[in-house]
């Protein structure tokens, strides 16, 4: 009976560790800014979108809005970076926000919509569109930096892979 016990308790030992308990994606290190995207088109018919200021305090709601106008901004003046666009649309959809201890991780999915006239020579401009596909994307937002990383194929983006993406602002 001890050994059933025993073995009992060695194999239910795996299964009490509480859900969740992923370590929280902290960066290391001093925070270095990457370079962002810039519009350089300067015939183009859609106007660059401003990077937000972070919030003043964080929370759920903060964060949310922070990161929603942070991506439509990103992609926004990604697309506008070298090229004259006729119209652009931008999606950011699907934001969930979970608070990990005094840091919090962001999942959505972003794309654009967009298109330009093509106005050589005389006659009936063609018109040049496409539809982006939806890109998974996480935001780790820290009390210093705002860290982004894309997804690699899947549905999501995994947290040591949102801890070593690319740093877009430091605080």
């Amino acid at each position: 009976m001890r050994t059933l016990m025993l073995a009992t308790l060695l194999v239910l030992a795996g299964c009490t560790a509480p859900l969740g308990t992923d370590a929280p994606p902290t960066p290391t290190g001093s925070c270095m800014e990457e370079p962002k995207p810039t519009p350089t088109a300067d015939g183009s018919d859609v106007d660059a979108q401003p990077y937000p200021d972070p919030p003043a305090t964080f929370s759920t709601d903060s964060v949310r809005e922070y990161v929603e106008v942070y991506e439509s901004a990103l992609l926004r003046n990604d697309a506008l970076a070298g090229q004259n666009l006729s119209y652009l649309e931008v999606y950011v959809e699907d934001l969930s926000v979970t608070r990990r201890g005094d840091m919090y991780v962001v999942r959505l999915q972003s794309y654009t919509n967009g298109g330009y006239y093509e106005r050589e020579g005389e006659g009936t401009p063609i018109v040049v569109h496409w539809d982006g596909a939806p890109t998974p994307a996480s935001y780790l937002v820290t009390e210093d930096r705002l860290v982004r990383a894309e997804s690699d194929g899947d549905d999501h983006v995994s947290l040591a892979r949102l801890r070593n993406g690319t740093t877009l602002e430091c605080f």
